[in-house]
């Protein structure tokens, strides 16, 4: 390095200037994608695991399928004295899923809505009492469905605002519906006011629009499951949805029988006996497809975690990198600006000095320099070379003459 040139050394420094840039440049560059990327999970995090999602998930899950609506029509159907126990489980259910609801800092919108959700809960609850009254005393289930229908038109609006202010809620601003939102659809499609609730109301009441209904229903089940499966599933979540659809098919087909006994004027009773169907397996079939969203959700929450720690790591590997850079820089710097510039030119300069006080028998410093600097003090030696030439020059032609 000491036979090398003062540009040469200078060309060197920017190259390892470049290249330090350039190490800057992509260390912010990877720090700020991976920042985006931490981000971007942190938000889906956010979306999936949030109080307002949670909780409406469950007030939709604990008044449908196999829940609320669906044992309370089977109680007015079956007088099955197993049932009203579990339909006030279910009640108590909604109450805490709404209590829950409320702790996500809720608009005056959402707070009415749930004020009109649970208005018609409790007024399930209540005729629940009535029904059984009913079932001891021998009724019929079209005579109990008569005393104890409930408008269910409140509920159905207050669940429509709340599906829309969770999706006007959603952190990850995108149109596709995310799994806990399909499932979500799966749950209104099946449960209150989906395929369960009209089915058993065609039971009890035998109107050619609850039909329709039904039907609309289990078209809505099978796009919502259709969707889902375009997402990439475990084995179990394929199995499960199979499953559910296998169950959502006989409602489907055996509907055809349902309507032509009640064209026959066939009571609920009747008709329910010919037409029963197992939910056991749809209902399995939802308890996994929860329990993978769950598993999910900590999937989610272990991969942001990893991230942000991986991020926080590589920006201090970083960090210690472009300090030690700097450093190396600086030293670097230092040393050609001390070693090869300043210190060679300060000698140069105490050499020319004497140079100019007279002094030309001084040993130019530098002369044996590859350098610029050794060019400069060859050049000012040669100029020092030639006035001692010419001085003894004058010197012998002044000699002789006396």
């Amino acid at each position: 390095m000491k036979n090398m040139s003062i540009k040469a050394l200078s060309l060197a420094i920017l190259a390892f200037i470049a290249i330090y840039g350039a190490f800057v440049i992509y260390s912010a560059m990877t720090i700020s994608n991976n920042s985006k990327q931490a981000e971007e999970f942190w938000t889906k995090y956010q979306d999936i695991s949030s109080t307002r999602v949670s909780a409406f998930n469950s007030i939709e899950k604990a008044l449908g399928y196999g829940q609320m609506i669906h044992r309370f029509k089977d109680y007015v159907i079956r007088k099955d004295d197993k049932l009203p126990a579990r339909i006030r489980v279910a009640v108590g259910k909604v109450h805490a899923s709404i209590e829950q609801y409320t702790e996500a800092s809720i608009t005056p919108a959402e707070r009415s809505a749930l004020r009109q959700i649970k208005k018609v809960v409790d007024a399930y609850a209540i005729n629940l009492q009535e029904a059984s009254t009913m079932v001891d005393e021998g009724y019929s289930s079209r005579q109990i469905d008569k005393v104890v229908k409930v408008d269910d038109t409140p509920a159905m609006e207050g669940l429509s605002a709340l599906r829309k202010a969770v999706k006007s809620h959603r952190l990850e601003q995108s149109d596709e519906q995310t799994k806990i939102e399909l499932l979500g659809e799966i749950h209104r499609a099946l449960g209150y006011g989906g395929m369960i609730h009209e089915f058993k109301n065609f039971l009890l009441r035998q109107k050619s629009e609850r039909v329709e209904k039904v039907k609309k229903s289990i078209a809505d089940i099978q796009v919502a499951v259709d969707k889902y499966r375009n997402f990439s599933l475990v084995p179990a979540e394929n199995l499960a949805l199979n499953g559910l659809m296998e169950v959502v098919n006989k409602y489907r087909d055996n509907l055809d029988l349902a309507i032509k006994m009640a064209s026959q004027h066939r009571s609920p009773e009747e008709i329910n006996l010919r037409v029963k169907i197992d939910d056991k397996p749809a209902l399995s079939a939802l308890q996994i497809l929860h329990a993978e969203y769950s598993n999910a959700i900590e999937i989610s929450k272990r991969t942001t975690t990893e991230h942000l720690q991986s991020t926080t790591l590589l920006s201090k590997n970083i960090f210690l990198g472009s300090a030690v850079g700097l450093g190396l820089l600086m030293l670097l710097i230092t040393y050609v600006l001390f070693s090869h510039v300043l210190g060679p030119i300060n000698k140069i300069t105490h050499t020319l000095d004497k140079f100019i006080d007279g002094d030309l028998d001084i040993e130019f410093y530098g002369t044996e320099r590859k350098d610029e600097l050794g060019y400069m003090a060859t050049v000012i030696d040669k100029l020092r070379l030639i006035l001692i030439s010419y001085a003894l020059r004058q010197t012998g032609d002044a000699g002789p003459q006396q």
